[in-house]
């Protein structure tokens, strides 16, 4: 297991690094790592911190996206006291991307529980019926995926998710999905996309691109996270910045070379880099 470097020991070479570079791209997760995660998702609201840097920050060199696995609206709602329009959000780990200055938000896959020939919808009903009636589970449906929160869930009842879990591998010998097991969340989706695809469309969307011959750029691209899907932004930022968000960067697998302790330690990253750049 390789050794994670702490950010604010390399604090001076990431800075250099982006004053060399041309443009930075900033991709940030942000349940556990803009915001601690809670037993209630609807009050993660984002630190007065994050609220300061944002109103504050006029630096046209940095292009910055926060890449969420929740709804576009959910995220929309939660940030609403933010000053977002320089931001690109994107929701449902980039099904969902309304781009900074934009009114409106592309879908680039059909949403879920419109197309009949989707295999989850099966897999969905079976997951509620192995649920019954169990309290501090809840289902969220999303476009083209759903997840089943379980962060209440009493440790005597975690049967239940085994057996979910159990019933998720018997499916994906016949069916065409993945699921994702992260902090007391799985996420059921299409086995064709993931917060990766964002970093190509978001950069694509500001750089331009031509399929008979992609351009080559100069820029920076940082990606920041705490989660098992933010992995899949490391895998894909091959040259760029990788920072996991663990209080446990010993025993960590992940594909990135940081580390940040936790939001508190985002948030002070954000502001040097941003507002003392």
């Amino acid at each position: 297991m390789k050794k994670l470097k702490y950010v604010f020991d390399y604090l001076d070479f990431i800075k250099e690094i982006i004053y060399r570079s041309n443009k930075t791209y900033l991709f940030l997760d942000y349940d556990g790592t803009l915001t601690e995660i809670v037993n209630d998702p609807g009050n993660a609201a984002p630190p007065s911190n994050l609220q300061h840097i944002f109103k504050e920050f006029k630096n046209e060199n940095f292009i910055i996206s926060i890449v969420s696995g929740r709804h576009l609206a959910d995220l929309k709602k939660i940030l609403a006291g933010l000053k977002t329009d320089m931001l690109n959000l994107a929701g449902s780990h980039g099904n969902e991307i309304i781009f900074a200055g934009r009114s409106f938000a592309e879908k680039p896959y059909p949403e879920m529980h419109v197309n009949k020939n989707n295999p989850l919808e099966n897999i969905e009903a079976e997951i509620m019926r192995i649920c019954g009636n169990t309290e501090n589970i809840k289902i969220e449906k999303k476009p083209a995926s759903f997840a089943l929160h379980y962060r209440n869930l009493p440790l005597r009842q975690f049967g239940i998710i085994k057996k979910i879990i159990k019933f998720l591998e018997a499916q994906k010998q016949a069916q065409d999905f993945k699921y994702m097991q992260m902090k007391k969340v799985i996420e059921v989706m299409p086995s064709y996309f993931n917060k990766a695809a964002t970093v190509k469309k978001i950069i694509n969307h500001y750089e331009g691109y031509d399929k008979h011959n992609e351009k080559k750029w100069g820029g920076l691209i940082i990606c920041i996270g705490d989660d098992t899907t933010d992995e899949d932004l490391f895998k894909e930022n091959k040259t760029g910045i990788n920072i996991k968000v663990t209080e446990n960067p010993g025993s960590c697998l992940t594909l990135a070379e940081y580390y940040l302790k936790n939001p508190e330690d985002v948030l002070l990253f954000l502001k040097k880099i941003l507002l003392y750049s």
